[in-house]
């Protein structure tokens, strides 16, 4: 993989189709999560590790949220991927989330839970936009680490196979912590000075950046 500079994407710009960041977990141990990005969407990490087509507004992030026991509860996590305080809440509250398909792979040495589900978000001028969305977990160090991607209802048929293939690509592993390392892993995820948080607890669902 190639691992990725940080800061604002440029619509414009290239970007390589492998994207890795080490984060280092609110347990002090060092996380690489990677992905394989969809061609012409562009990645920024001035708030966090998100993906986007800048024309068609198809979008993915990445999440962080306590694991209930440690478990990987599909009702949880939604729960939070939809909180009042996270990046779908930001405009109001989201209720109507219908699962369509839930299955749980063993992958390496990890288990993920992967989602398929519709919701109805809601625009900054109050509209209802109806979204088709997917999402790929797994846990590490008692966190639900996810992918979560979506586009709306009348484009997904058209993208939903370039999504799928994103999400699948989506992995989380520990990796060993060094003295080099010294738990002080640089992620260049957010901005601290300018945002207050940085790096994992950015990814957080509940980061304070979607709040303040």
């Amino acid at each position: 993989g190639v691992s990725w500079g940080g800061g604002f994407s440029n619509p414009l710009s290239s970007q390589p189709p492998d994207f890795a960041a080490e984060v280092v977990n609110g347990k002090g141990n060092p996380v690489l999560i990677s992905f394989v990005k969809p061609k012409s969407w562009k990645v920024s990490t001035n708030t966090g590790i998100a993906i986007q087509d800048y024309v068609t507004t198809d979008s993915a992030y990445v999440l962080v949220a306590p694991a209930k026991g440690g478990a990987l509860d599909p009702k949880d996590l939604l729960d939070k991927v939809f909180d009042i305080k996270g990046r779908y809440g930001t405009f109001g509250k989201i209720d109507n989330v219908k699962v369509s398909k839930e299955r749980t792979l063993a992958e390496g040495n990890s288990q993920y839970l992967y989602l398929d589900f519709k919701f109805t978000s809601l625009s900054p001028g109050g509209r209802e936009i109806d979204r088709n969305a997917c999402l790929k977990a797994t846990v590490v160090d008692g966190d639900a680490v996810m992918l979560v991607a979506s586009s709306n209802s009348n484009r997904w048929n058209k993208v939903k196979d370039t999504i799928a293939a994103s999400v699948t690509s989506f992995a989380v592993v520990p990796t060993p912590k060094t003295e080099l390392k010294g738990g002080q892993v640089e992620s260049e995820i957010g901005n601290k000075a300018a945002l207050g948080v940085a790096g994992y607890d950015l990814l957080r669902y509940d980061s304070p950046v979607w709040t303040n």
